[in-house]
C-alpha cells in the first residue's frame, strides 16, 4: 500500500496552478531601457568601436578595483 502524500495515484490532489502571465514593461521600465537604443542602432548597421560606447564609472574601472583588492 502507498500512502504517501502527493503520489500520482492520489484521486484528491489539486491540478497545477496555471502558468503566470509574463510581465509587460511599464512606462518607467521602457524608459530606462531607451539609453541603449544608440548602441543597438550602431551596432546592426556596423561594428562597434570603443568611442561608441559610454565610458565606465570611476568606480568600475580595474585599477581601483585592483588596488581595493590589494589592501
Amino acid at each position: 500500500m502507498d500512502t504517501k502524500k502527493g503520489s500520482k495515484n492520489d484521486s484528491k490532489s489539486k491540478p497545477p496552478p496555471p502558468p503566470k502571465p509574463k510581465s509587460v514593461p511599464n512606462v518607467f521600465k521602457r524608459t530606462l531601457f531607451c539609453w541603449m537604443l544608440p548602441i543597438f542602432y550602431f551596432g546592426n548597421r556596423r561594428d562597434l568601436e570603443e568611442s561608441d560606447l559610454p565610458p565606465p564609472k570611476n568606480m568600475y574601472q580595474s585599477k581601483m578595483l585592483g588596488d581595493k583588492l590589494e589592501r
